[in-house]
């Protein structure tokens, strides 16, 4: 079943690079996806078709940060753009628990994005308190295409993590473990802006570190402008502590089926062109997930 999971996000992949057939004229009522990037009409909301032709109109704004709120962006920075993310977190079940999540990322190709991220440092406290340090995520996005209004088509994106056990304290280590992700962003009326992703993810047991399980993956938000530079949100994730972007309890005394699920809301304020602030909070919906959580952070471009 693990296995054939999988396969079946991986074909997805493949299906969406090279499966649209090319838009023809033999066949003008046929329209496809692949149709729609190679020739957008006027009626077409393609936003990010002018950052990806101009580095000059780059800014922290687009394609934004990706730990302001849950889910990631369907978008990647243009080719030699970098972000710094950083967001300290506070997070409490039985005991508190604090990490500093840091994420870097370059733009290698316009539509290719290398990244690498970790939780950081943490100190768990509670009866056996720990501090050490989080492992190393290496990740890759890419953009597949743009959002299409007219057909009601989102903008999407494919995420690939991979785990890694360097720089990890035992305490925090869980082996190597890879992510596979789909990512949207989509405007819906009122101005409001949707964002999801929709992934599958391999995580340690944490009762036997022999067994290695998938589980499927999914973050949201519902994003609106107030006023320029200030924007407000709601989001959400369930089963997602494997991105590095959250600290999630674990439980060695009891074996449950319930999966982590939280609920929150923040807001990001863009300083200039080069900084943005942000704050995040969020509450756990069942016994497995955190009580609370909380972080604010930055997310910086030097050029």
């Amino acid at each position: 079943m693990q296995i054939k999971r999988l396969l079946i996000v991986i074909s997805l992949t493949l299906l969406s690079l090279f499966g649209f057939p090319a838009y023809s004229k033999e066949n003008e009522a046929e329209v496809t996806v692949q149709s729609l990037i190679d020739s957008p009409s006027k009626d077409q909301k393609i936003v990010s078709e002018s950052v990806y032709e101009s580095n000059d109109k780059l800014d922290i704004r687009f394609p934004g940060s990706d730990l302001a709120n849950y889910p990631n962006s369907a978008f990647t920075l243009p080719q030699g753009g970098f972000y710094l993310e950083v967001a300290p977190t506070y997070s409490t079940d039985d005991s508190g628990s604090y990490s500093a999540t840091y994420l870097l990322r370059y733009g290698l190709l316009d539509r290719l994005e290398l990244r690498l991220l970790s939780s950081g440092p943490q100190e768990q406290g509670g009866n056996n308190p720990v501090l050490g340090f989080n492992p190393l995520t290496f990740d890759v996005k890419m953009h597949l295409w743009d959002e299409v209004e007219k057909y009601y088509l989102p903008a999407v994106g494919f995420e690939i993590y991979l785990q890694t056990t360097l720089l990890g304290s035992p305490a925090f280590n869980s082996g190597t473990q890879p992510t596979l992700e789909f990512n949207f962003d989509q405007s819906l009326f009122w101005d409001i802006a949707l964002e999801y992703n929709i992934g599958a993810s391999r995580s340690q047991d944490s009762l036997n570190a022999a067994i290695n399980t998938w589980g499927l993956t999914f973050q949201w938000a519902l994003q609106h402008d107030v006023v320029e530079d200030f924007a407000v949100f709601v989001n959400g994730w369930y089963n997602s502590e494997q991105k590095g972007t959250l600290i999630v309890p674990t439980n060695n005394q009891i074996s449950t089926s319930e999966v982590a699920n939280v609920i929150g809301a923040g807001c990001i304020w863009t300083v200039n062109d080069k900084v943005s602030l942000f704050f995040n909070s969020g509450a756990g919906t069942n016994s497995v997930s955190p009580t609370f959580t909380s972080y604010v952070g930055f997310a910086w471009m030097p050029w």
